[in-house]
């Protein structure tokens, strides 16, 4: 099994995955500037340069060196833990790196193998993920460019997670539960053949194989019609079989 890091040792935590800065585990509730600066630090374990937070948070500042120094004593103070934000040599970085969790826990996600059952802590630790991942991230994060790259990677996770959680729900025979995980990312990507898949297997274990041709019928005329291209080859062979039972 992956170690997944929560990294809350002893005060702070910074989770990408719901945008969220705690400690303790009690949600610090920060403004806009105060969470862009912290999950910008986050981005990077070598944090940034003085001049580099002053050009991307106070370039309009008369006075950006001891804005940046108000802001980050601020911080401190709400985090109630002074090295929570280091300095030294004309840097400032935070006392861990938040990027490593978010790197272990793809790894436990993507390293998985999705056709077996998931075990109850393994199945526990998965919702968890989703959970966090569900969340909004706030905005403040959401409209900088530099976060582009990492909502793009939750989006990814979540999406991963999910279909894991779904065909673990079908391993477990449990059709209704993989309904209810896949008919969001079937909500959001019409064109979603796994969750196409995992949606058609989850009505034929409740008894619905008319239900299931029906949604593969709806999904096979959208991807003609927006790609002008067929479903693969093995969900095709899934849906002959059943019309053919």
């Amino acid at each position: 099994m992956v170690a997944v890091y929560s990294f809350e040792s002893p005060l702070v935590r910074i989770d990408f995955l719901n945008g969220r800065l705690s400690v303790d585990n009690k949600e610090v509730r920060t403004t806009p500037l105060e969470a862009r600066f912290v999950f910008f630090l986050a981005l990077d374990a070598g944090g940034a340069s003085r001049e580099e937070l002053c050009d991307e948070f106070f370039a309009d500042s008369a006075d950006a060196r001891n804005a940046l120094k108000v802001l980050v004593y601020r911080l401190r103070e709400k985090l109630g833990r002074h090295s929570a934000i280091r300095y030294s040599d004309g840097r400032y970085a935070l006392d861990h790196d938040p990027m490593q969790e978010l790197r272990e826990i793809e790894r436990d996600v993507l390293g998985a193998d999705d056709s077996v059952e998931l075990d109850g802590d393994s199945r526990a630790r998965f919702e968890s993920y989703r959970d966090r991942l569900r969340e909004s991230r706030p905005g403040a994060l959401l409209d900088q460019p530099w976060f582009e790259r990492v909502e793009w990677r939750l989006r990814q996770l979540q999406y991963a997670v999910s279909v894991r959680l779904g065909r673990d729900a079908l391993a477990r025979g449990d059709g209704g539960s993989a309904l209810d995980i896949v008919a969001p990312l079937i909500e959001l990507g019409a064109l979603d053949e796994e969750a196409t898949e995992i949606h058609m297997r989850a009505q034929l274990l409740l008894g619905n194989p008319a239900a299931a041709l029906a949604h593969y019928d709806r999904y096979a005329a959208e991807l003609q019609r927006e790609l002008d291209t067929l479903p693969s080859e093995s969900l095709r062979i899934f849906a002959d079989t059943l019309r053919s039972a």
